[in-house]
């Protein structure tokens, strides 16, 4: 430490803290700030029972160590259409048009979307010592493999029951009831297609809205919307689809 401070638990626990967060960087293990406060509370409740370990002792004891938060990698951000402030003022005007419209209850107004879920994580930022030029990482080479999970929530907060994508070389569906207690597909990519939407609509979406009044809104991805989709998607005449303009679903998809 740079400075005499007075500290709630005894110095040398400090000390072992940062020759653990050196290692850990010299072997280019991706530590970040909460790597650190699960290791420091472990390590110093043997001695203070108390100790929480709060975000701003995490500020201090970066300071206080000449440790900082440092980013390996750098994304660019993004950006959106021209006028999209309009665009996403009419999309709202027109969802509660239709809503008001139809008598479409909140339980009964649904967003659904799919996420990446990445095997390895890597984090964004790193514990590192200030100055330091090379900000490297250890990784197992698995930050590009991943599933697929796809969620829908309702506007009164109800989740629907999830849906898995695996990667797998032949599709698959296993739509029995798992530990999981949800849905798995299987595509060569893990990623939705046509034939994956229809089998949500079939085995989450239809059953869940049953005739009730609906509007299912979704981003432009091609998937969501295709020929056979929208084909499928008047089996139930109770169903409104909305399709969030491209780009704003940063915005909107919320």
């Amino acid at each position: 430490m740079d400075r005499e401070v007075r500290l709630s638990y005894p110095p040398e626990l400090e000390v072992e803290i940062v020759e653990w967060i050196l290692f850990e960087r010299q072997n280019e293990v991706p530590l970040n700030i909460n790597d650190v406060k699960e290791f420091a509370v472990e390590l110093i409740k043997t001695k203070c029972p108390k100790f929480k370990g709060s975000y701003n002792w995490i500020k201090k004891f970066l300071v206080r160590n000449n440790l900082s938060l440092r980013a390996p990698n750098q994304k660019a951000a993004q950006r959106y259409p021209r006028g999209w402030e309009k665009l996403a003022n009419q999309f709202r005007e027109e969802i509660s048009s239709i809503i008001d419209r139809e008598g479409i209850q909140p339980n009964y107004i649904i967003n659904m979307d799919e996420t990446p879920l990445f095997y390895e994580y890597l984090p964004l930022k790193v514990v590192e010592e200030k100055g330091k030029k090379n900000v490297a990482t250890w990784k197992a080479g698995l930050e590009k493999k991943r599933c697929t999970v796809i969620l829908a929530v309702t506007a009164s907060g109800k989740l629907l029951e999830p849906g898995l994508i695996l990667p797998r070389k032949t599709r698959y569906k296993l739509l029995q009831r798992n530990k999981l207690g949800i849905k798995i597909f299987g595509t060569p990519n893990a990623w939705i297609d046509s034939d994956i939407m229809i089998s949500w609509l079939d085995e989450i979406f239809f059953p869940y809205v049953g005739e009730n009044k609906s509007i299912l809104i979704l981003d432009s991805y091609a998937a969501h919307y295709s020929k056979e989709v929208r084909t499928h998607l008047t089996k139930n005449p109770n169903v409104k689809l909305a399709l969030i303009p491209g780009s704003l679903t940063p915005i909107l998809n919320h």
